[in-house]
This record gives structure tokens, C-alpha cells and sequence, in this order.
């Protein structure tokens, strides 16, 4: 079952296949943990076994623990089925327990690792990495760690006697380049029934000044947050991308600094399924960060939830065990009962094998129901962080887009206060909103229209990720950003003013927001004034005209 309070960190799962035969596939596979885990821990001091025969004897169902006991914890289980031919099932559960940093929660790390036979040369390899902090600890929990793939899996994807493959793809950590003409043979194996892949593609961006092309985002880091889950394509050539808008659908196309995923199951006679394939816009990709790009995939293919019924965990082998020894017991006192029954008759024998039979059955049925039980918890985890995530991606996505539309429609840009006000709220709407009041001082605005333009965009981009997304003295940073001198409010004599202060307050959707927040235009007498809509997460614009009444000098004015 699913720790709630662990973290997933990374999941993968595909097929590896032995290129020299005479090998023990599953040797090979405990080899690599072996390697991986002696070398991590041992460092700086014998922590960990290297011994051949301890990991035999853990590649046969056992236990291997670091010498201080707590460090390193390495359980495994085996099932040998009916056809020993092709191998036998299983999975190991590696907990790691670090030295903590001083003053941040103790962190555990777990990795799980399933093997599953399909013939004598092959199997399915899987493996889920995740951790969790102390619960219950008064302090600091350390910083996420960074994304990475495991030395493990690179170890394996690189192992020259392996060939490692989902569907009809090999597995790849690294990114793909294509080159002239390739286009199409990348186009009809994205299209193929056969691939279980997520496809990456990265689009260059032309520059129009000296007719280069370059790339919004470094292929190796896409793929190096994704590897394993899904391949990455890229291309710098720009007669690839005449080749796309030859044989690709405009629908399905993907150009000009774009980045688009085309998920398995293209189906391009279907009206709807280009909606599908999620992509993103060059100058989203230049608002969100290269960054927060590679997160965002990464969290959809490295770290997606819905994986527990696809992957074999040490609770399945044993459940596996378990079943095959049932199995046996039943076989064995059959064939006893049998026997007795053919030598004395004995009713009372066949009633003791019903009920017998009747209690190896009631096990079974509560193993059943026990494992039942733990699915439908998981499932609804599960199903519960996908809802979460999709609202909040209906909800980012609907604002984006109106955004990223507008922006993307302007002709020219506007040379009057109201009309500074009209392109604001449509291309920036998701970020800042002017009250009926607001507009209304613009009749009496004397600020030029390129000084409002710029004000209005430092709030919308510097002003608005201060306030939401960070801490510290904002307006201070504001000014050091923009050289817009930005005031947090008025003085102490017109604040212990209630009949001034009242003006300071402005509504917006039922909201009261406090608007003493200004940028002042001392010659003009004019003020822009603003303040924060916790609720909707924007900037209101509550005055463009004339200065607030305050106190002076022991007047109003």
C-alpha cells in the first residue's frame, strides 16, 4: 500500500532484454543494485556488504542490513512458479536512512525494485523511488531534492549487454536530434500502434535578424527530467520544419520555438485528438522559465501517481508466495484424505478435509479482500490528487490562454489612457483588474500614456510575482527592479485619519481591498493607486488621477 506521507521522486518501468545469452538475466539486474548501492555507501566507510554471497543469497529471497544496523535496509522476496525455464519473480524494498542535517526532519528514502520473467532472456524491470520526512518533527523538513535520474537506472540503460525497450522504442536518457529527411520516418513512428511512449518534440525558433534557428529549452535538461518515461526530439534544421508543414497536419503541428507532446494512440482522423497533445507556446515557455517547464513534465511522466497497479512491489511476490504454498497445502492434504479415504472410508476424514478445505479458502478469500481493500484506497488517493490537479490546471489553463491570445492579437499599441486601460485588462486580465472607480479618474488623468503602460507592467509582472510568490521587503525589490518608486501606504497622521483613510478603500467582487499602495507624480498632483486581491490573486487598480486627501501639516488636503 502507499505511504500517504511519502513524496514520489521517481517511477519507471520497461522491458530489458539479455544481447549475450548464457547470462542470468535476474544476477545481472541484483548486480546492478549491488554496485550501485556498496559504491553510495561505501565512501567513505564499510557500511555495506560486497560480499557475492550475501547478494546470492538476496537474489534467492533474503536480507542485507549496513553494519550500523539503521542505515541501509535491503529486503527481497523470490516465487519460483510452474515453468522454471523462464526464471523466477522478483522484488526487492531498499529503505536508506541518511545521517540527518542539523536542525531539518530526518529523511527516509524508498526504493522499490520488481522483476518480472516474460521469457528466458527477458523480463520486466521496474523500479519507484520516494521519500518522507519524520512525521511528527518541530522544525525545518530539508529542501525537495533536485530532480535526477538514479544512478540505478542510468547504470541499466547503458549496460552494453542489455537492451532496454517500451513497445517499440529503446529506452534513451538522452535527447534525439533530427536531422534533414528524417522528419517523416519520425512522423509514421509517431503514429504507430505499437508505441507506449511519450514523444518529446522540441521546435526551433527562427530568427528573423540573421536566419539562425535556436531552441527555448536545452533538450538534455527535458530530457534528463523525464528519462525513461517518455523519449525528447529536437531539430535545429529548418528544412525539418518544411518537412512538417508538408506532411503533418496543421492540427499536429508543432513549429517556431514550440514544445508539444504527442502521447501514444495518434489518431489523426479523429477531429478532436490534436487537443490531446498538450503543447507549449514559446512565450509561455519564456514567462514560466526552462525551468519550471522541465518540472511540469517531469511531475506528469517521472513522478505521475497512477502507476501502483503497473508496477511489481515485494508485497505482490509475497502475495504470490503465499498463493503457490496454498495451493501446495490443499494439493498435499487432498492427496492425504485420498489415500485415508481409499484404505478405511472414514467419513469423518471427508469432513475433515471440507472444513479443511473451507478454512485454506477463507485465508484465501481474506488475503483477497485484504489486497482489494488496499487497491481501492489507493485508487482514490490517487483519484483525489489527479482532481486537485486538474482543477487547477482548468483553472490556470482558461486564464492563460485568454492571456497568451490577446497578447498575441495586438496590431499596435495604445497611445491613450483608456485605451492603456482596455489592453491591460485583455491581455493581462489574469494578473491585474481596474474598478468602475478607477476608470472613471481616467477622465481627469494627466499621466502619459506611455509612463501608464509602463507602471501598469511593472505591476502586472515584477509587483505581481513579489507579492504572490515571495516575501521580504517587496517594495524595496520593486524599485530595484523596475526604478519605479513604489509607496506601501500613507503617513502615520492621514492612517489615524478614519474619514481619510475610507477613501483608501475600494470593492471588487465583494472583496474589500485596501488601495493605499501608490505611485505618486508629485508635479502632475496625480497618483496611481493600488492594492491586492488575495481572493483572485490579482492587482486592482482603484485610482489614476488626482492625489488621495491627506494629512499635512496639520491640514487636509
Amino acid at each position: 500500500m502507499n505511504d500517504l506521507n511519502s513524496t514520489m521522486f521517481y517511477k519507471v518501468k520497461f522491458v530489458i532484454t539479455l544481447i549475450e545469452p548464457g547470462k542470468d538475466l535476474l544476477w545481472c539486474v541484483v548486480n546492478h543494485i549491488r554496485n550501485w548501492q556498496t559504491k553510495k555507501w561505501n565512501r567513505k566507510k564499510e557500511l555495506l556488504s560486497d560480499a557475492a554471497k550475501d547478494w546470492s543469497s538476496l537474489k534467492k529471497g533474503g536480507e542485507i542490513t549496513s553494519s550500523d544496523r539503521k542505515t541501509v535496509k535491503i529486503t527481497s522476496d523470490v516465487c519460483y512458479v510452474d515453468e522454471p525455464k523462464n526464471g523466477a519473480y522478483w522484488a526487492c524494498k531498499i529503505i536508506e536512512q541518511p545521517p540527518s542535517k542539523a536542525g531539518f526532519a530526518p529523511r527516509r528514502w524508498i526504493t522499490e525494485v520488481g522483476y518480472e520473467p516474460i521469457d528466458e532472456k527477458s523480463a520486466y524491470f521496474s523500479c519507484v523511488i520516494s521519500y518522507n520526512d519524520m512525521a511528527g518533527f518541530i522544525g525545518e523538513c530539508e529542501p525537495m531534492p533536485s530532480p535526477s535520474i538514479p544512478g540505478l537506472i542510468k547504470k541499466i540503460i547503458d549496460d552494453r549487454f542489455f537492451k532496454c525497450s517500451c513497445g517499440i522504442d529503446n529506452i534513451t536518457i538522452h535527447p534525439q536530434e533530427i536531422v534533414s529527411g528524417g522528419w517523416m520516418p519520425f512522423w509514421e513512428k509517431l503514429q504507430s500502434e505499437q508505441r507506449e511512449l511519450p514523444y518529446i518534440y522540441i521546435s526551433p525558433r527562427n530568427n528573423s535578424e540573421n536566419d539562425m534557428t535556436a531552441l527555448c529549452v536545452d533538450p538534455e535538461d527535458i530530457a534528463a527530467a523525464v528519462g525513461g518515461n517518455a523519449l525528447v526530439f529536437y531539430t535545429t534544421n529548418k528544412a525539418v520544419t518544411e518537412e512538417m508543414n508538408y506532411f503533418t497536419p496543421q492540427e499536429f503541428a508543432c513549429y517556431n520555438g514550440m514544445i508539444r507532446i504527442y502521447y501514444p494512440k495518434v489518431n489523426v482522423s479523429h477531429e478532436a485528438d490534436h487537443l490531446r497533445h498538450r503543447y507549449f507556446h514559446p512565450n509561455q515557455i519564456e514567462n514560466m522559465g526552462a525551468s519550471v517547464i522541465c518540472q511540469i513534465l517531469r511531475r506528469a511522466f517521472a513522478q505521475d501517481v497512477t502507476f501502483y497497479d503497473k508496477f511489481f512491489r515485494i508485497d505482490d511476490c509475497r502475495t504470490m508466495v503465499s498463493a503457490i504454498n496454498r495451493r501446495k497445502r490443499l494439493n498435499e492434504l487432498q492427496a492425504a484424505h485420498q489415500e485415508k479415504l481409499r484404505k478405511v472410508q472414514d467419513e469423518s476424514l471427508s469432513l475433515a478435509m471440507v472444513e479443511e478445505e473451507r478454512r485454506l479458502e477463507a485465508e484465501a478469500e481474506i488475503d483477497r479482500l485484504s489486497k482489494e481493500l488496499n487497491k481501492l484506497e489507493e485508487e482514490n488517493y490517487t483519484l483525489k490528487q489527479l482532481n486537485e490537479s486538474y482543477r487547477s490546471l482548468a483553472r490556470d489553463n482558461a486564464a492563460l490562454t485568454k492571456a497568451v491570445n490577446s497578447r498575441l492579437a495586438i496590431k499596435e499599441y495604445p497611445s491613450i489612457a483608456t485605451d492603456v486601460v482596455d489592453y491591460f485588462e485583455a491581455t493581462f486580465g489574469d494578473k491585474i483588474q481596474f474598478t468602475d472607480d478607477a476608470r472613471k479618474t481616467l477622465k481627469d488623468c494627466r499621466i502619459e500614456p506611455s509612463e501608464l503602460w509602463k507602471v501598469f507592467y511593472a505591476l502586472s509582472t515584477v509587483m505581481w510575482e513579489l507579492y504572490f510568490t515571495q516575501s521580504g521587503d517587496i517594495y524595496k525589490e520593486f524599485v530595484a527592479r523596475t526604478g519605479i518608486k513604489a509607496k506601501r501606504g500613507e503617513g502615520s497622521m492621514t492612517r489615524s485619519d478614519a474619514k481619510l483613510m475610507r477613501q483608501f478603500v475600494t470593492e471588487y467582487k465583494g472583496e474589500s481591498i485596501n488601495i493605499e499602495a501608490h505611485i505618486t507624480y508629485g508635479k502632475l498632483g496625480q497618483s496611481i493607486h493600488f492594492g491586492f486581491s488575495n481572493n483572485d490573486k490579482k492587482i486592482i487598480i482603484g485610482s489614476c488621477g488626482e492625489h488621495k486627501d491627506i494629512y499635512l501639516s496639520g491640514k487636509r488636503k
